[in-house]
């Protein structure tokens, strides 16, 4: 299993990658700022960190300051989702082109650089120390000490707790961006059954005036012929009487 982290102002965008990525096995997360991506960073560092050009450049690049300096630097692969690859060069990180597919993700994880081996005088110390004889230094194998363990996890649960707050509000704001949008859909519909009901409601009532209009012609038709019938009968008689 591989960790990712999307860092873009337009969080929603990656949703759909981190579900496709969830079903393979893996585990990503979104942040829409650099600084709580980097929160997360302190507390568990990622496989591949993934960054939108829609942040601007030079916070990327305090950004990317600030993961160098980490101890565990070298096990990170950071790459840029940028159309422009030549403002990033200086960076030292790879740019990808988008839309971000996730077979590329795919490919990114697979070529996975691996952890940096220890050096074997730092392999030496730790050997000793394990044997009791000697106490390695803890900078040389690139671990922090921290004198309140206690403390420390507590901070950490809190971090988690925060990330997952951060990350279950940006769900609940794509589902109801999502609701609004079908609300919206929905009145659209009813407003075109609407008009639709107008129009039929309104050709009802001109094919009833049509009728009624045909009807009242008839019957002036009928009472016409009747008279001309009956002015041909008195013609006939006063005929015959002459």
């Amino acid at each position: 299993m591989k960790t990712l982290i999307f860092i873009d102002v337009h969080v929603t965008q990656s949703l759909e990658l981190i579900t496709e990525l969830e079903n393979l096995g893996h585990k990503a997360s979104a942040f829409s700022t650099l600084d709580d991506a980097f929160e997360q960073i302190t507390i568990k560092v990622p496989d591949l960190i993934i960054i939108s050009d829609s942040l601007e450049y030079h916070s990327i690049e305090n950004f990317m300051r600030k993961v160098k300096n980490l101890n565990n630097y070298n096990e990170i692969d950071v790459c840029v989702v940028a159309r422009d690859s030549h403002r990033y060069q200086n960076l030292k990180v790879e740019v990808l082109t988008p839309p971000l597919h996730i077979e590329k993700l795919q490919f990114l994880l697979k070529k996975k650089k691996a952890p940096k081996p220890l050096d074997q005088d730092i392999f030496s110390e730790v050997l000793q120390d394990v044997l009791g004889e000697k106490k390695p230094s803890p900078s040389k194998i690139g671990l922090q000490t921290h004198e309140k363990e206690g403390s420390t996890s507590t901070q950490e649960l809190e971090h988690k707790i925060d990330i997952l707050k951060k990350d279950s509000q940006i769900l609940l704001q794509a589902k109801d961006k999502k609701i609004l949008d079908l609300k919206r859909k929905i009145d659209s519909l009813e407003l075109e059954i609407s008009e639709l009901n107008n129009d039929i409601k309104t050709s009802h009532e001109t094919m009833h005036e049509w009728h009624e209009k045909s009807q009242r012609a008839l019957k002036a038709l009928k009472l016409a012929i009747s008279q001309l019938e009956e002015t041909d009968e008195g013609l006939d008689k006063l005929k015959k009487s002459a």
